[in-house]
């Protein structure tokens, strides 16, 4: 001990506790407009009853930066319920959102939501999956932080844009390529509040993404926060991530000093209003691209945020009584019926993996389609889940996807899906891969159309006049009826036609066989009338007449 060195002439000065020297950069920047930093961080809003869910690569809740302020996680790697840090990147952003010391919201209350794995690597399925969970979370005041990024995905934006239109604030990691935060997700959706990073010199970081999708600019060279491998690690990390979570903890201070519950929207609006503008410079390292300090605003720090509520407008003076009372206004028409409602119905029988798979309901036409509903199951979905929307007349895409893609039948278990229109199955199946997609349209018109006057009855044609050919042959046949009769003696129940019709044959055969005689007995005559007098001549021709023949016409024969 101390005796057995003094014994030995040595001096022994008493040990100290050694603290933290100095303030982090990154709050220090945030709670003053300009440089230089003052090595301060003075705030009377830490966060007070809010929550803070961090979607990253868990947490090291053991830390002290977090003792007594950790509340209920997930993970969605894993699917358990203990989101534990093993890769650091989610600890270290944690404690820069929340962290005792090196935090902004220092009482906020921290959920870590594990998406990302010990690699620090994830699918954008687990981070829906994630903000999903937080979603359905109970508490008012709760803002979501991510500090991730991939390459741009409309459809990915568009679900995290839906979390933010259902109340959710959603705050997102620029990206670290020194390109166009435009061309990365969830960075490019325009609801998000997406964080770019500074120095601590206010030159913009050369790696920062930048342009239009970038909200604000928060401290990310740099930072030193808490870390995994202790109670007590920290470290010192650069990155549009180390950004993100600073603005993140000042949307905890806004949610903190409300009164009520503000929309994304509001939060926002309080965090740019705060900002500082025209402090950051460009990126003058080698091989920067121009315009990384856009926009050029600086976040700040918001404390104080319950003003005292303007007066309210004097009542208006009350009107003069009137003599006679008004008359009572005409009783309005009556309302219109209601258009009948038309609905879908989605049912899903999972697989072994039910949080691989998610769906996507969109509307729209052409290249044109806007996500109205959306869904990712979670691990313990394991029996069917079905869904009923109302939707109206249009255009529909509906969309089932699987993370893994081997789609929910049938690798790992027998899964389906079945989608009903007005209770009318339209389509089931469950084989694909990635995804697939239906088509369908809702379209009844209201009021129904009015049917068409009934249409003028219709008649048969006049057939045909007949011919001489159908004629002759209904006269043969009904001739032939009657001489069938007339042999077999069966004569009554001949009809009055039928006997005229008899009448008129035997008539007409009577008539040909005196004709025929007729025809004969002329003919005879005159051939013996051309016998009687062969060799009449004609005296126009000869003037004398011919020499008779005596041989009947036979020419005599001469030796």
């Amino acid at each position: 001990g101390v005796a057995h060195f003094e014994a030995l002439g040595a001096t022994v000065i008493e040990n100290t506790r050694v603290a933290m020297s100095s303030i982090v950069w990154g709050i220090d920047r945030i709670d003053q407009a300009s440089l230089p930093l003052d090595n301060d961080y003075t705030v009377n809003n830490h966060g007070e009853g809010t929550h803070i869910y961090i979607l990253d690569t868990g947490i090291n809740s053991a830390h002290v930066e977090f003792t007594g302020r950790v509340g209920n996680g997930y993970d969605f790697v894993d699917d358990d319920s203990n989101p534990e840090d093993c890769n650091g990147h989610g600890t270290h952003v944690a404690a820069i959102a929340a962290g005792r010391t090196v935090g902004v919201a220092r009482a906020a209350t921290i959920h870590a939501v594990r998406v990302l794995d010990c690699t620090g690597a994830g699918d954008f399925a687990d981070v829906l999956a994630g903000l999903q969970w937080v979603a359905d979370q109970s508490e008012s005041k709760k803002v979501a932080s991510l500090s991730l990024s991939g390459d741009h995905n409309a459809p990915i934006d568009s679900v995290v844009g839906k979390f933010v239109t259902n109340g959710l604030p959603i705050v997102v990691a620029a990206g670290n390529n020194g390109e166009d935060a435009c061309n990365y997700s969830p960075a490019s959706e325009a609801s998000v509040i997406t964080v770019g990073a500074s120095e601590d010199d206010d030159d913009c970081a050369i790696y920062t993404n930048a342009g239009t999708c970038v909200d604000i600019i928060a401290p990310g060279t740099r930072i030193s926060s808490a870390y995994i491998g202790g109670t007590s690690k920290y470290t010192v990390l650069s990155g549009t991530s180390m950004a993100c979570p600073h603005v993140t903890g000042v949307a905890a201070q806004v949610l903190s000093q409300s009164a009520g519950t503000l929309t994304p929207a509001q939060v926002w609006s309080v965090i740019n209003s705060a900002a500082v503008l025209n402090k950051l410079s460009d990126s003058t390292e080698i091989g920067a691209r121009p315009g990384r300090n856009s926009p050029n605003k600086l976040l700040q720090i918001v404390s104080n945020l319950n003003p005292s509520p303007p007066p309210s407008p004097p009542s208006p003076p009350s009107p003069p009584p009137s003599p006679f009372p008004p008359p009572s206004p005409p009783s309005p028409p009556p309302s219109p019926p209601s258009p009948p409602s038309d609905s879908l119905r989605i049912e899903i029988d999972p697989d072994n993996h039910p949080e691989d798979t998610s769906w996507l309901l969109l509307m729209g036409e052409d290249k044109s389609w806007v996500i109205t509903e959306s869904y990712q199951l979670l691990a313990n979905d394991i029996s069917t889940k079905d869904w009923t929307i109302p939707v109206s007349t249009g255009s529909y895409r509906w969309m089932i996807l699987d993370a893994f893609g081997d789609g929910i039948c049938c690798s790992y278990g027998i899964g389906a899906y079945r989608l009903y229109l007005n209770n009318v199955l339209i389509r089931s199946g469950g084989r694909f891969t990635n995804n697939y997609a239906e088509a369908f349209t809702v379209n009844m018109p209201f009021p129904p159309p009015t049917p068409p006057p009934p249409s003028p009855p219709t008649f048969a044609p006049a057939p045909p006049p007949p011919t001489l050919k159908n004629l002759a042959r209904e006269a043969a046949s009904s001739a032939k009826n009657i001489w069938t009769r007339l042999i077999s003696g069966d004569i009554s129940k001949m009809t009055t036609v039928e006997f005229v019709i008899l009448g008129a044959a035997a008539m007409i055969f009577i008539a040909l066989i005196v004709t025929s005689c007729v025809c004969t007995y002329r003919c005879w005559r005159l051939r013996r009338a051309a016998k009687a007098a062969p060799h009449i001549w004609h005296p126009e021709y000869l003037a004398e007449p011919p020499e008779r023949d005596d041989d009947d016409g036979e020419e005599e024969i001469k030796a």
